[in-house]
């Protein structure tokens, strides 16, 4: 579209002077190219209706300079809070995947916590059972060493009835053999009497009878006593026997009386073991109860964290969709600047394209966007690259900052390229370093990228 077919009637006219009839042509060519986006052009007459030209120029191109700073400050503003919320969309998906290990974690805590009470309990009512079983060894024990001690008491009661038995025994034997004695004299008398009745002749046959009945009873009590000796011999032989069996069993009814009583000793000491197991069970039996408690409350709160996590991921989404939404609008406006011709136009733009480069590195980490590497573009062929490579401006090639710009700028190119292929490799720890250090030179890039847009001004 001309100036000449939007203002029709406004054609160069053949009376005209030369020039009128250039500065026409140059008003024409101005508007034209004013028409057409170019700012950069000014009318080369100093007549009031070039001048006023001139100054509708300047002022459009100072408006689409402010627009156009605008909307790249407000790109890059909105990518960098892009950017920032991919971050906290990444770090919060961590933390959402961990909350989430953590809230199963806490949910099995719970329930090993519950199964050990439950075990805590069985064993104190297990060690209740025991400290009972435990009191009545005990008094079983005490019992036994009681009634060993009456045994003891009527075997020692018995050995010294036997003895003193023996002893009779003894002095029956003593006894008998008095009775031997005088049986023997009996008898020894009886035949003197025998002898001397039988001198007496008649007179003495009277009397030898009785000396022979003497001698007969003393014969017979002498076997008597015999035999009294003999049987008193066994008797003593088997009281002897049954003495040292006796002595045996006292012997054995002691070491039962020690065993015993070693035995009341070690079962009260089990006992007060037990008691003391029972003591710490029933304590930690009412810890775990408290702790059932907490860790239900545990679990209860990481469960409600995990569900605000979750909650608070899916609004990051929302937020970030929305942010897309926004980022397209506005890339549709700097779409729109991009067509017009002002001076420093490509630097401001850079900075836009620089950023947005930076925020599809983040989203492709963030799992929001996926980057291929032979797709990117390198230093060179990017917007940038190509007006770096292709300016010829002394005022810009002289600058300091135009002459740092290539290693950054590079930098940021082939760090991201190399984070794009190590998270394809599945490398995602390795491709966020890679992409801290884009950051690194990416700052730098537009601190130069700044400094530069002061040239034109």
């Amino acid at each position: 579209m001309s100036y000449e077919s939007v203002l029709p009637g406004t054609e160069v006219h053949a009376g005209s002077s030369i020039a009128d009839q250039q500065r026409d042509q140059d008003l024409i060519h101005c508007m034209n190219a004013v028409l057409g986006g170019d700012y950069t052009i000014s009318p080369a007459g100093g007549d009031q209706v070039s001048q006023t030209l001139a100054t509708l120029i300047d002022h459009l191109r100072d408006r689409t300079l402010g627009d156009l700073d605008d909307v790249v400050d407000l790109s890059i503003k909105s990518n960098e809070t892009g950017i920032y919320s991919a971050n906290v969309q990444m770090h919060l998906r961590e933390i959402d995947q961990r909350t989430q290990q953590i809230a199963s974690a806490a949910e099995e805590m719970s329930a090993s916590v519950k199964e050990i009470k439950r075990n805590s309990d069985g064993i104190v009512n297990e060690v209740g059972d025991a400290y009972s079983v435990a009191q009545s060894g005990e008094a079983a024990v005490g019992n036994t060493v009681a009634s060993m001690d009456t045994i003891a008491e009527r075997v020692d009661s018995t050995l010294s009835k036997l003895r003193a038995f023996t002893g009779f025994t003894k002095k029956i034997s003593a006894i008998a053999e008095d009775i031997k004695s005088i049986a023997f004299q009996t008898n020894l008398l009886s035949l003197n009497a025998s002898v001397e009745a039988a001198r007496a002749g008649e007179a003495g046959a009277g009397f030898n009878v009785v000396a022979n009945e003497v001698r007969l009873l003393s014969s017979r009590t002498s076997d008597a006593t015999r035999q009294i000796e003999q049987l008193l011999h066994e008797l003593q032989d088997e009281m002897s026997g049954v003495a040292q069996q006796i002595d045996a069993s006292t012997l054995a009814i002691n070491e039962g009386q020690s065993s015993a009583r070693e035995a009341g000793h070690l079962m009260s000491d089990i006992r007060n073991s037990i008691d003391q197991v029972n003591q710490i069970s029933t304590q930690i039996a009412s810890t775990l109860t408290q702790q059932d408690v907490a860790a239900q409350d545990v679990a209860a709160g990481i469960a409600d964290i995990a569900s605000h996590t979750s909650q608070n991921v899916s609004e990051i989404d929302h937020v970030l969709d929305t942010m897309d939404e926004v980022d397209g609008l506005i890339s549709g406006r700097i779409n729109v600047m991009a067509g017009y011709e002002v001076p420093g136009k490509v630097v401001k733009l850079a900075k836009s394209d620089h950023v947005i480069w930076k925020r599809r590195l983040t989203n492709m980490v963030a799992g929001r966007e996926g980057l291929n590497a032979s797709e990117l573009s390198s230093h060179h062929t990017c917007r940038l690259g190509r007006w770096y490579t292709s300016v010829n401006a002394s005022v810009y090639q002289s600058h300091p900052s135009f002459m740092k710009l290539a290693i950054p700028h590079k930098q940021v190119h082939e760090g991201g390229i190399q984070a794009v292929e190590l998270y394809n490799r599945g490398r995602v720890k390795e491709a966020m370093q890679r992409i801290e250090r884009v950051e690194a030179a990416s700052v730098e890039v537009l601190e130069l990228l700044t400094d530069l847009e002061e040239v034109d001004r």
